[in-house]
């Protein structure tokens, strides 16, 4: 029986570092793409922004309400684009690796438009005449970017990388309702395994809750050596 939860814990904390390991990093780059591509065309920013932060309002229950109507195999109109083109069907929440997929792409609709407002406010603040004197000297865009940009948005992406990083750690509401952990518990993350455990067997979703707080505590305080060094 011990071996059972250990085997539930273990499975709970890889999915989580899976949503982790490809969350976070899509969470700094696609919103950072999009905030420089609209720093380049400054017209109708304020638009943009607002539209793409909106989603960031909505309840997580609106959110996967929505996007079942997006993905679901019978009646999702993903599917029914398939079906009316003679294509095969796609079971996007029953089937690997398109959960996996599926949760990646509703997390970062639901969410990049915080770090895109975050990210757009540091772009703004840089002086263009470094821009102009880089282009005087022949940098090309590419070295601009890497060499001006990017390290003089080292603070806002610390925000951008902790922020994601904290959250995804506690993710709960895009498997459990989404995917419901599917398919064969693929996809159920380890706050699942700790409800699934909390009322029948408190004393074992106490210790799995002390390992996720042991983890998270590590990851403030690693958080908060990189902002003092910063």
């Amino acid at each position: 029986q011990d071996f059972t939860y250990r085997a539930d814990f273990f499975r709970g904390l890889k999915n989580t570092l899976t949503f982790v390991v490809f969350a976070v990093p899509l969470l700094i780059v696609i919103p950072l793409f999009i905030a420089v591509l609209i720093d380049i065309q400054p017209k109708g920013y304020k638009f943009f922004r607002a539209l793409l932060f909106m989603p960031t309002v909505f309840s997580i229950s609106s959110v996967i309400l929505m996007w079942k109507r997006v993905l679901e195999v019978e009646t999702g109109f993903i599917n029914g684009i398939f079906k009316f083109f003679n294509m095969n069907q796609i079971n996007f929440l029953g089937s690997q690796p398109w959960a996996w997929i599926s949760l990646l792409v509703v997390t970062i609709w639901w969410t990049m438009g915080t770090n895109i407002v975050i990210l757009g406010a540091g772009l703004k603040n840089i002086d263009k005449a470094v821009y102009e004197a880089a282009a005087i000297d022949g940098a090309s865009y590419i070295k601009t970017v890497f060499s001006i940009t990017l390290p003089l948005l080292v603070g806002q992406i610390i925000v951008v990388f902790i922020m994601p990083l904290l959250a995804s750690f506690n993710v709960y509401g895009q498997p459990a309702l989404l995917t419901v952990g599917g398919p064969e518990r693929s996809t159920q993350v380890l706050l699942m395994v700790i409800l699934d455990n909390l009322f029948d067997r408190p004393y074992v979703a106490s210790a799995m809750s002390l390992m996720l707080g042991a983890i998270m505590i590590v990851i403030s305080l690693a958080q908060a050596a990189i902002a003092r060094k910063r």
